[in-house]
C-alpha cells in the first residue's frame, strides 16, 4: 500500500540569537556554509566601543545614539562576558539563511540572525484518520521511494505514535549520510498491508 503522506523536513533545526543586545561586529558565515556545533556565527561588538565612537564625534543618526544608550542601560545591568559577544553553531549542520550584517542592531527578543539545519537525519510526520491509518508499531521500518530519484530505496524508523480524537499521528526518522535526500521532498510510503483474518474454521483439520 504506497501512499504519498508527507514531507522531509531537517533532524534539526534552529535559529541562532545573540545573547545580549548589540551590534553586530563580523558575520563569519554565508548560506550554504557546513559549520560544527560551537563554531561562531556572528561576533558582536562591545557597546563600549560604539560609545566611544559616538563620543569621538563619529557621525551616527538619533537611531543609532537612541539604540547604543537601550543597549549600554541593558548591559550595565549585568554581567558581560566574552562569551556574550559571540554566537555559536548549537549543532553540526549548514547554515541556510543569515538575517544580519556588520553594525545591526541585534538582541535575544530581535529575531534570530541566522538560521541552521541538520539534515543528515530526516523527519516526517504523517497524520490521518484512526481507521485509515496503518498498524504499525514504534521502532517500524517502513520502506519509501521519492519520484524524484527513481531507482532508490529508501527506509524510514517509525520514533512516535500518538493518539487523539479518532486520528491517529506517526512520527518517522529517515537515515540521510549520503545526502541523496532534501528537505521537501514527497516520500510514497510503503506501509505494511494489513493481516487478513482467516474465516473461523478454515484449515483446520477434524480428526
Amino acid at each position: 500500500m504506497a501512499e504519498d503522506t508527507g514531507t522531509l523536513l531537517p533532524g534539526q533545526s534552529a535559529g541562532v540569537f545573540a545573547r545580549i543586545p548589540g551590534f553586530v561586529d563580523k558575520v563569519l558565515v554565508t548560506p550554504g556554509t557546513a559549520v560544527k556545533k560551537g563554531d561562531v556565527i556572528v561576533q558582536l561588538k562591545s557597546v563600549e566601543a560604539e560609545a566611544q565612537k559616538a563620543i569621538a564625534g563619529v557621525p551616527s543618526s538619533p537611531e543609532m545614539r537612541q539604540a547604543i544608550d537601550s543597549v549600554k542601560g541593558v548591559q550595565a545591568s549585568t554581567r558581560t562576558s566574552s562569551d556574550d559577544l559571540q554566537s555559536v553553531a548549537p549543532f553540526d549542520g549548514v547554515v541556510t539563511q543569515v538575517s544580519v550584517e556588520p553594525g545591526s542592531l541585534v538582541g535575544p527578543s530581535l529575531g534570530p540572525m541566522a538560521h541552521i539545519e541538520n539534515q543528515d537525519t530526516l523527519r516526517l510526520s504523517v497524520t490521518m484518520p484512526e481507521k485509515q491509518a496503518p498498524e504499525v508499531s514504534q521502532g517500524a521500518k517502513v520502506p519509501f521511494t521519492v519520484s524524484s530519484l527513481p531507482g532508490h530505496a529508501f527506509t524510514a524508523v517509525v520514533t512516535r505514535i500518538t493518539r487523539s480524537a479518532q486520528m491517529r499521528s506517526i512520527q518517522l526518522e529517515v537515515d540521510n549520510a549520503d545526502g541523496l535526500l532534501a528537505e521537501g521532498m514527497r516520500p510514497s510510503l510503503n506501509w505494511p498491508e494489513p493481516e487478513r483474518k482467516s474465516p473461523a474454521g478454515r484449515g483446520v483439520k477434524r480428526l
